[in-house]
């Protein structure tokens, strides 16, 4: 997870394995552990300090500080579920029709793209 001159390492394992999917290997383990993870450790260092930080601000203790924040956020979701409405049967037939048609017309014509010169083959001879 070190950063430094990781560049230099990336080149060394290369020469060595004499494979470029070791470049990939790298740039992928970067994105994901460097950028995402330590990103997701630090924001959570950083909301816990500030809960401990609140929370010796208003004389409360860490524990208080933390189950009031998520009462609070239980209380944004339930208003957000609270307005939403829940499709009767008939509208969600209607949209799964729809996406089946869909589906069955975008592989038919896949099909017929795949076998256009089948088809046009049985067309000569009256076979459809």
């Amino acid at each position: 997870m070190v950063v430094n001159n990781w560049m230099v390492i990336v080149a060394g394992y290369t020469y060595v394995s004499e494979s470029h999917w070791v470049r990939c290997f790298f740039i992928l383990y970067h994105l994901t552990v460097v950028v995402f993870v330590l990103n997701v450790v630090q924001a959570f260092v950083i909301e816990t300090f500030m809960s401990a930080v609140e929370a010796e601000r208003t004389g409360d203790s860490l524990l208080d500080s933390l189950l009031q924040q998520a009462r609070q956020r239980d209380g944004m979701r339930d208003s957000v579920i609270d307005g939403y409405e829940e499709p009767d049967d008939e509208e969600l037939l209607g949209k799964l029709r729809w996406r089946v048609k869909k589906v069955s017309d975008r592989r038919m014509t896949i099909l017929k793209k795949m076998f256009r010169s089948d088809l046009e083959i049985l067309k000569e001879h009256g076979g459809l």
